[in-house]
């Protein structure tokens, strides 16, 4: 899962992963669901992917229906779990994002 979502940029910590293996995971990201991404060098640790505004919004379209309700955080929405019901949630939360 991400690492977390911020300015409404999600990012996701590849520290494991070599430099080959993010260009290898851009390319599919790319291939397979039109969403382009970038990479930085974090100090020491690792790489990072990011994605802009407009392809985090179009990455949370595609995998919006397979995070279970307690991951939603993950991806800048409220926790229903601890906030409310899933159905309130999702009419509420995506509606701002001005996702569907």
């Amino acid at each position: 899962m991400t690492d977390r979502i911020q300015d409404k940029k999600l990012i996701f910590s590849t520290y494991s992963f070599s430099l080959s293996d993010i260009n290898f995971l851009q390319k599919l990201l790319k291939d397979s669901f039109d969403v382009e991404t970038r990479y930085y060098k974090d100090r020491e640790k690792g790489y990072r992917i990011y994605f802009n505004q407009e392809e985090t919004k179009k990455l949370i379209r595609i995998i919006y229906p397979y995070i279970i309700p307690s991951m939603m955080y993950k991806i800048g929405f409220r926790n229903p779990v601890t906030t409310g019901s899933l159905r309130r949630h999702r009419k509420v939360k995506i509606a701002s994002y001005k996702m569907l």
